[in-house]
């Protein structure tokens, strides 16, 4: 399945967020989408999660225009997993993650064998055996990120949406999520992730899309799209990317910080 977007626009009363935004994504690769606050990220999520609705252009997932499908339909085919999520009633990791399965029954869904088992087959492939009878709201940010994104394994559908997955998390379950995001694409899955930190995209993805004003800057390999001028541009702050390991890895450098200090 592929993902594209064709000449998007979306405006919030006059003020106008997305001119003509238009990229296709790859079948089974994670994408990174970045920009600064107010470029427009969260918008395009919404946009193509059709929480949106209201704009101009066409979003279309394997052929289909996403506008002219039902929810249950859209649910089969795109999941979403946002940056948190901490509920009021403190359900179990089991019973969040059976939420999603609701979307292919009516109102009054009762869970059978099967989705007991795709919960549970989802929890393990995460990580998360033995979780299952746990309080979601009583166990860390990054064990709950991990239940989030079982939970849309469970739903089955072959393309995540994931909104800044990693930006309450500490080092270390940053870069547990996202070798686990990475892993997914193996199996097929086609991920298309917001983020604040390069080098995080540069370390895990095979894409990256540079959203400015409002626009595609760039779309193409991390290690050509994430240059020292787009990022200076797009952050107004002077950045360098320097190269790591003969090259095999590359990190970014606030160079005006260090100046300033």
């Amino acid at each position: 399945m592929s993902l594209e977007i064709n000449d998007l626009h979306f405006s919030y009363g006059e003020r106008e967020v997305l001119d003509g935004v238009s990229f296709k994504l790859k079948e089974g690769s994670l994408v990174c989408l970045l920009g600064a606050n107010g470029s427009g990220k969260s918008t395009l999520f919404s946009c193509i999660l059709q929480f949106l609705p209201k704009y101009d252009g066409s979003i279309k997932l394997n052929g289909a225009d996403l506008s002219s499908l039902s929810t249950k339909e859209r649910a089969k085919l795109i999941a979403y997993i946002p940056q948190s999520h901490i509920p009021v009633f403190n359900f179990t990791c089991l019973e969040v993650v059976l939420m999603a399965t609701q979307s292919n029954g009516s109102i009054f869904y009762i869970p059978d064998e099967a989705a007991q088992e795709a919960a549970r087959d989802a929890l393990y492939r995460v990580g998360l055996e033995g979780f299952e009878e746990r309080g979601y709201a009583r166990i860390s940010g990054g064990e709950r990120q991990l239940v989030l994104i079982a939970r849309a394994l469970a739903q089955g559908s072959k393309y995540l949406i994931m909104d800044e997955p990693t930006s309450s998390l500490d080092y270390g379950n940053q870069m547990r999520i996202l070798s686990m995001v990475r892993k997914l694409t193996d199996d097929g899955y086609t991920v298309f992730l917001s983020t604040h930190h390069p080098d995080q995209a540069l370390l895990f993805s095979d894409e990256v899309i540079l959203l400015h004003e409002g626009h595609i800057m760039s779309q193409g390999r991390a290690d050509e799209v994430l240059s020292s001028e787009n990022l200076s541009l797009i952050y107004g702050l002077d950045v360098e990317v320097v190269p790591l390991m003969g090259g095999k890895m590359f990190t970014c450098i606030p160079t005006q910080v260090l100046k300033e200090s």
